[in-house]
Order: structure tokens, then sequence, then C-alpha cells
């Protein structure tokens, strides 16, 4: 149950417009901006759209490029902070200062301006997100993996003669894991509401796909006559970015849980 309401999102953005064959591009003009009824649950937008498929559609597309910007931060970030952790030293020091002279970069002014002379597409959305939160991944990443490499097993590793990078994937990514599962889980909301903000100032996904942040944009220009058209996917925006947060806590918990349940085992 402490899932239910996360699963319930997820499976409703990814799996409802195929079983359902829902169609967010069929145009209707002559029902424009009509209200909420049995026919169309949540209204059609100004080109007499269904507003359920497009919020549907819009969720899902939020949620895949919220994903896939994670993955893009994550394998960035635990790259980049597991190679300075390990080789520490001059390597450490010019890898890690790296990441503090980028740290005072504007982002999002930077993010704006690439979006605006190359052109709209979800993949050079979903990377230029990536590239955002890769940061804060490679010092946490960097700090877990200085304090692994002293310990025994990656010693008698070293000692048996294995590489630098047979240690790395085979002895120390695997204790890290944890940590990236939570990071993950805790940077997909935000890369969502930073999608929104993207979309929502004109620079998201190009048409005719749109994203939750997309149809809040269209919502607020209506907002004053057909309130309906902001409230949804606004409403679902939230829901989605709520429900994640809530997994991303509960993923922490159980796995802090198990990480002290096992160190209790060992210790006994």
């Amino acid at each position: 149950m402490k899932y239910f309401l996360t699963a319930c999102a997820f499976l409703v953005c990814m799996l409802l417009p195929e079983i359902l064959a829902l169609s967010a591009v069929e145009l209707d003009l002559t029902n424009g901006n009509a209200p909420p009824g049995l026919s169309h649950p949540f209204g059609q937008d100004l080109k007499g759209r269904d507003l359920f498929a497009r919020v549907i559609h819009g969720a899902r597309l939020s949620l895949m490029i919220g994903l896939a910007a994670t993955l893009v931060s994550c394998t960035i970030g635990t790259f980049w902070g597991a190679v300075a952790g390990f080789r520490g030293g001059k390597t450490d020091a010019i890898m890690m200062r790296i990441v503090d002279f980028l740290f005072g970069l504007p982002f999002m002014f930077v993010v704006i301006i690439v979006l605006s002379f190359s052109g709209r597409s979800v993949v050079l959305l979903f990377l230029v997100l990536g590239l955002i939160h890769w940061l804060t991944m490679a010092r946490v990443i960097r700090a877990e993996v200085v304090l692994l490499k002293h310990r025994e097993f990656v010693q008698a590793a070293r000692a048996t003669g294995c590489s630098t990078w047979r240690i790395l994937v085979r002895h120390i990514l695997p204790n890290i894991s944890d940590t990236v599962i939570v990071y993950m889980t805790f940077t997909i909301p935000g890369v969502i509401l930073e999608e929104a903000f993207l979309s929502f100032l004109g620079l998201g996904v190009p048409a005719p796909d749109a994203s939750l942040g997309t149809l809040v944009r269209e919502g607020i220009v209506t907002l004053s006559v057909h309130p309906w058209q902001l409230a949804f996917p606004a409403a679902f925006l939230l829901m989605i970015i709520f429900s994640v947060n809530i997994l991303a806590r509960r993923i922490q918990h159980s796995l802090t849980a198990h990480s002290g349940m096992t160190a209790s085992g060992i210790n006994h």
C-alpha cells in the first residue's frame, strides 16, 4: 500500500494511452474549449483536442524525460566521482576543481541559451537537463568511494592484482548502488519540474507533442474563462512530483533500515 499512489500514477501515465487508444492530436474545431463531460472528462482545448488524452500523454512524456535525464546525470556523476575518489591525489584535485568551477555557472541560464539557439527536441532537452544534475552526484559518489577504497575487501582485490577498473566495477560500484538509487529517485521530481519550467517558457517539448509544462502554459492563457484547462494538468504535475518524492523517501528509509540490519548482523 505504501507505494500504491506512485504505482498508480506511473501505470496510468505509461499504459492508459495505449489501452484506450487515446489521441492527443485529433482536432474537433467545432467543439473548441468544451467543458468537462461524459465523452471528454477533462474537457477540450481551444482546437477541440481531448484534454484528458493530452494530460495523460503529457504526463508520460514528462516522466520519460525525467527518467532519461536522471539516467544521464547519474551515469556521468557516478563515473566522474568514482574515478576521482579512487584515484585520489592530483587526479582527484583536478577533477573536483572542475566540478567546483561548473557549480559556479548559472546552469539554467546556460540551458535557456542552448535551447534557444539549438532548436527544441526531446533528446536535446533530457541531455541538457541531465548535464545539470551530475555535479552533485559526482560529489556524493566521490565521498563514498574515498571511504570504501580503504576497506579490507578493496585492499585484498589490489593484492590479487585486480586492475583499477575491475575493482571499481566489481567491488566499489555494487557497494554504492544504494546511494545511486536514492539519488536517482530524488532527482526525477526536480528534473520534471525543470522541464515544466522550460516548457512554460516555450523552450520545452516541440509541437505537436506536449508535456505537462506545455499544458500548464496553455491553461494559464485561458484561466479566466476555462479554468479546467489549467487545473487538470497542474494537478497531474503536482501528483507526479509528490508521488515520486514519497517513493524516494520510502526507498531511502528501506535501504537505510536494510543497511542497519546488515551492519548489526556483521557486528554480532
